[in-house]
């Protein structure tokens, strides 16, 4: 992290300390019911955890490396308008503790962003006990219908506070992270995120305000929150299916348009932005030998030579049969041919062992046959177009001189010490 960062965290870090040694100091002591309130809310929370744990593994793995909505604030919410702060803050140690045990994420990142929700339940708590007047909003002490109405206003308060202070806290980490300013609109999240966040949070408000009028309607909450868990996981599967090539398991085109479109805009205006079209060299031929599983072999083992390649926050995708796409966010065209060069030669020593269709012969490629090749085209961002699309369309047009002139070479933008030539091979 960068210093700025790491000072940001920490600060945050040491303001909730100090508010929750505030807060727990100015209240009276707990009481024997609401701890018991708190209980059962970690009853809840765990046994939620337990049941919809493969599910939550699963939508982890799929944003790994990007933003995770967790549904914790079904649990969590409601303690921090019904609870006052030491039960309080102690369901959130134990659930996100939980938590961690399936998070693909570095220990600081989920303590910040525990952080993050510690400070949103401390803000719901505070809003709760002005808009009720310092009255503790636990099951056996709302029992009028002007309890009811404060609850139910604190709830509505409590949604958009809770909101807003992650809205501010983890956005706040991208942008010291950025040496420009990035979009607002990249940092308030993609509406599915968004949808996801305020959805779990009206049903939050909605199990708060179910249990302030009777605790026993917290048995109805688990249910909702298992259904509320599961429906997400499906939604997952189905973006999975719709935005990923299903042999490669890359990102497809409709996955990697609004993807890379993200990533430039996260980049700020003015810096480079590179885009690698590659296209795998004399495609139908390695079909016409090795039969449609051995291509399939040669597509896939290309795909893994992507990821491992590409650098951390590049973005790569199947195109189409024989065409697979990068884009390299702050690349400059030194930067991208050099990508570019690391591909090819990675790609042509690949050692696949491959079998005809025809009597089952097995031969391995760059040994018993040809090796596999790539031809690269390069095109950067502003030097060859503003929008992605006219820089995509340089990128294939460069491509497709590449594999009419010589195939497995990389073709990028005249070098700077050659004004008036194509950069054949790199």
């Amino acid at each position: 992290m960068p210093p700025r960062v790491i000072a940001w965290v920490l600060s945050w870090e040491v303001i909730f300390g100090a508010c929750v040694a505030l807060s727990a100091w100015r209240e009276p002591s707990t009481a024997g019911t609401q701890w018991l309130l708190g209980l059962v809310l970690l009853a809840g929370a765990t046994i939620h955890h337990l049941t919809t744990k493969p599910d939550e593994e699963r939508r982890f793995g799929a944003r790994a490396g990007g933003e995770h909505i967790e549904l914790t604030s079904l649990w969590l919410f409601p303690a921090a308008v019904l609870l006052p702060t030491v039960p309080m803050i102690a369901l959130l140690i134990v659930v996100k503790t939980q938590r961690y045990g399936i998070a693909r994420t570095s220990v600081t990142k989920h303590g910040f962003t525990s952080v993050a929700v510690g400070l949103s339940m401390l803000a719901t708590h505070w809003v709760t006990l002005a808009v009720t007047g310092g009255h503790w909003l636990t099951p056996t002490s709302v029992s009028s219908t002007a309890g009811h109405v404060a609850v139910l206003f604190a709830a509505v308060a409590g949604i958009g506070v809770y909101y807003m202070v992650q809205s501010v806290l983890l956005p706040a980490v991208r942008v010291l992270s950025s040496d420009r300013w990035p979009p607002l609109i990249t940092l308030l999240g993609t509406p599915t995120q968004n949808a996801e966040i305020l959805g779990s949070l009206t049903l939050a408000a909605l199990i708060a305000l179910g249990t302030a009028w009777s605790p026993w309607l917290l048995l109805l909450a688990l249910p909702l929150a298992i259904a509320a868990t599961v429906l997400l996981e499906l939604l997952a599967n189905v973006r999975v299916q719709v935005m990923y090539d299903p042999k490669t398991g890359l990102l497809n085109t409709h996955g990697w348009s609004p993807t890379a479109s993200s990533a430039i805009q996260l980049a700020g205006p003015g810096r480079p932005t590179s885009v690698l079209m590659v296209d795998v060299d004399h495609l139908k031929q390695l079909n016409s030998r090795f039969g449609h599983l051995g291509a399939d072999t040669i597509l896939v083992a290309i795909a893994e030579v992507l990821r491992e390649s590409i650098r951390p926050g590049d973005i790569s995708a199947r195109w189409g049969g024989d065409e697979f796409v990068v884009l390299l966010p702050g690349a400059t065209a030194e930067d991208a041919r050099g990508v570019a060069e690391r591909l090819r030669t990675t790609v042509e020593t690949l050692r696949l062992r491959v079998t005809t269709p025809a009597g089952g012969e097995e031969l391995t490629l760059g040994v018993d046959a040809d090796p596999v090749t790539i031809t690269i085209g390069v095109a950067v961002a502003p030097m060859d177009g503003s929008s992605l699309e006219v820089v995509l369309d340089v990128a294939d047009q460069r491509m497709m001189i590449g594999k009419v002139d010589s195939r497995n070479r990389v073709y990028a933008a005249p070098a700077p010490n050659q004004p008036g030539e194509m950069d054949s091979a790199v």
